[in-house]
């Protein structure tokens, strides 16, 4: 029944929640091997080109994960996909926090090169890398979108929503609330179930 046609003092039913599956999305790496030539060196990859020597050769992992997640989180708060589509940088007042995405960017992505871009307090850290930038865009997620969720996070795990809302909360903590797309964010203290499906 089209909302239109329902009078003052009808009731209608509600669906307060709905049980779906919780897995880690596959991740669609063919994509890139469809659009790129990739390159793999000891396991690691990077897009072909001319000086492929100088490439920063990246982990793609195949699934979502909750370091991942968190990483994502991170960016959306206070990071920076270029425009440039070679590299992804992040910048906060908080040493530890430069730091984490730092082991992050290392334990998801076998990344251990950064360039520091230190402003008076603010830290600066930037990662080159055309393949991680296209990866990010293959799950959704470039400087213009990255504030609207995609599709596949409302069926994974808990876990990783959970680290997803970590790392944005730990990234730029004076946020009270926020809503991203379909997703609304309230305080630090909200339980998963307050933090998806709140619109």
């Amino acid at each position: 029944e089209p909302i239109k046609n329902i009078n003052e003092g009808e009731y209608v039913a509600r669906i307060n929640k709905i049980a779906l599956d919780e897995k880690s999305f596959d991740i669609p790496l063919n994509e890139l091997k469809n659009k790129f030539e990739i390159v793999e060196k000891e396991g690691k990859f990077a897009i072909g080109s001319r000086n492929i020597s100088r490439s920063n050769f990246i982990n793609l992992p195949e699934k979502t994960s909750a370091e991942l997640l968190e990483l994502i989180g991170l960016i959306v708060s206070d990071g920076n996909i270029s425009n440039k589509d070679d590299s992804i940088g992040f910048y906060n007042n908080d040493i530890d926090l430069i730091n984490r995405f730092k082991l992050l960017m290392k334990n998801t992505f076998g990344i251990v090169e950064f360039k520091e871009k230190n402003v008076d307090s603010c830290f600066g850290v930037i990662v080159y890398s055309k393949l991680l930038v296209e990866y990010f865009k293959i799950l959704k997620f470039t400087n213009e979108t990255k504030e609207n969720i995609p599709y596949y996070f409302f069926k994974l795990p808990k876990k990783e929503i959970e680290s997803f809302v970590r790392g944005y909360f730990d990234g730029d903590g004076t946020v009270s609330r926020v809503k991203i797309n379909n997703l609304v964010i309230y305080e630090k203290g909200s339980t998963i179930e307050e933090v998806i499906g709140k619109t």
